[in-house]
């Protein structure tokens, strides 16, 4: 890895730190004219935690497989912001998401 690649290891680092602990992937994405920020956090606790210093208000569950997650979003002019908790096996709860 060069100078470039050490640097952009400790920017990312940097913006991973000021998100917070619990936090255990961020990653940006632009596609035509809109960015995507995407967040996973370690435990669902931390997940509403992040909704609520963020403002993400969009709550779901989210199946994949024989899978289940909670995920918060929302949407303000062309950027997306989406977190995650952790896949969790077993039956989904029942009602609206927390």
């Amino acid at each position: 890895m060069n100078q470039r690649g050490r640097d952009l290891s400790v920017v990312m680092g940097g913006q991973l730190a000021w998100v917070g602990p619990g936090v255990r992937l961020l990653s940006v994405s632009e596609l035509l004219e809109w960015m995507t920020i995407r967040m996973e956090c370690v435990d669902d606790a931390r997940l509403l935690e992040i909704a609520e210093d963020f403002d993400l208000r969009q709550a779901s569950l989210q199946r994949l497989g024989r899978t289940w997650f909670r995920q918060v979003t929302s949407t303000e002019g062309k950027v997306i912001m989406i977190a995650a908790g952790p896949r969790h096996t077993g039956p989904a709860p029942e009602g609206p998401p927390s």
